[in-house]
């Protein structure tokens, strides 16, 4: 899915539902989870910012570190013309999350479905070698991040150095 950001002389700008939705997750610490964003264009032509509505939940937080992390988060995102606002949720607990999810039913009846056409030994090796499989791919993403991430942090850095050796930045 594709937000609307801005909208211009020459078309429209979009972002990545997904991207903006990593993008937030990686401001937060670990101990906040983002349960859904959502970017709407500015109301207002005049108004230059979009509006970032980002649902998150966390276990015991305090209304100081609440405050925080919305400043944080608008700080960060002012500058990129987006105005964050935040919705506290709370944390979903107990069983029935994971009954609600579809993967849950997709795995549970393709592994009754296998057990019962092939036996035990076909679900088995079917599980390994799936699991296999994700495992190989899990590590093959988390390896593209990390030298997605050297070469972010060595744009950063670049851009640093730059703003220090030019003399009006």
């Amino acid at each position: 899915m594709n937000f609307i950001w801005k909208t211009t002389p020459y078309g429209k700008i979009k972002l990545s539902g997904k991207g903006l939705y990593d993008f937030t997750l990686n401001i937060l610490s670990s101990r906040f989870d983002v349960h859904h964003v959502s970017l709407a264009p500015p109301k207002n032509k005049a108004r230059d910012c979009a509006n970032l509505t980002v649902i998150i939940s966390s276990d015991d937080v305090k209304p100081e570190i609440k405050k925080r992390v919305e400043n944080h988060l608008t700080i960060i995102l002012k500058p990129m013309g987006i105005i964050a606002s935040v919705i506290w949720a709370e944390p979903c607990r107990g069983f029935l999350p994971v009954l609600s999810r579809r993967w849950t039913w997709f795995f549970t009846a393709s592994s009754v479905a296998i057990i019962i056409t092939g036996g035990f030994r076909v679900f088995f090796w079917s599980a390994f070698w799936g699991s296999a499989a994700w495992f190989i791919h899990k590590a093959i993403e988390i390896l593209g991040n990390l030298s997605e991430r050297k070469h972010y942090e060595t744009e950063i850095y670049t851009q640093t150095e730059i703003q220090k050796q030019t003399p009006g930045a």
